[in-house]
C-alpha cells in the first residue's frame, strides 16, 4: 500500500510541476503569486487564476487525505500530528518555493528516520541503544533551527526575476 501511495504522490507532484512550469495557466499562477498588480496590468484575470488555485489546493488536500486514510483507520484528528512537520518542511525549503517544500520534507523525513533508527549504543558504552520514536519531531525541529540559523530564508530562496 505504501508503494501505491508513494507512486500516486510522485505522479501528482510531477503533474503539478508540469502544470506550474509548462502551461500558460502555470505562468499566470506564478505571475499572480509574484506581483498581482503587474499580472493584472498584463491582462491576467486574477480572480479566475486565484479561484483555480483555491480549487486545485482543495483537490490536492482531498488526495492527501485519501492517501493518508489508506494507511489505516480514519479519525477526525488524523492529520494533526503531521501539521507541524509540514510547516517545518515548507519553512526549511523556503517559503514561496513549491519544490523547496518538497526538498524540506525529504530532509525532515530523513532526519526523523535517522534519529530513531541509528544505534547510539557505542556512544554510551552499550551494545544497543535506540531513541524512542517520540524523539523524531524534536530532531526535525532541531534541524530546522540549525539550518535557519545559517539560511534564515530557507534552503531555496524564491527571488523571482522572470516568470
Amino acid at each position: 500500500m505504501q508503494m501505491i501511495t508513494g507512486g500516486l504522490a510522485l505522479v501528482v507532484l510531477l503533474s503539478f510541476a508540469l502544470l506550474l512550469f509548462r502551461t500558460p495557466l502555470g505562468r499566470e499562477m506564478r505571475a499572480v503569486s509574484t506581483n498581482p498588480v503587474l499580472a493584472a496590468a498584463a491582462g491576467v484575470n486574477i480572480g479566475q487564476v486565484t479561484g483555480f488555485v483555491v480549487f486545485l489546493s482543495g483537490v490536492l488536500a482531498v488526495l492527501g487525505g485519501a492517501m493518508l486514510a489508506l494507511r489505516g483507520s480514519v479519525s477526525i484528528d488524523m492529520g494533526t500530528n503531521m501539521l507541524l512537520p509540514v510547516f517545518a518542511a515548507a519553512i526549511l525549503g523556503g517559503l514561496g518555493n513549491a519544490f523547496g517544500a518538497v526538498v524540506g520534507a525529504v530532509i525532515i523525513a530523513a532526519a526523523e528516520t535517522l534519529i530513531t533508527n541509528l544505534n547510539y549504543g557505542l556512544l554510551i558504552g552499550r551494545d544497543f541503544f535506540f531513541l524512542p520514536a517520540s524523539y523524531a519531531p524534536a530532531a526535525s525541529f532541531a534541524l530546522l533551527v540549525a539550518i535557519l540559523l545559517f539560511r534564515p530564508k530557507g534552503i531555496f530562496v524564491s527571488e523571482a526575476s522572470r516568470v
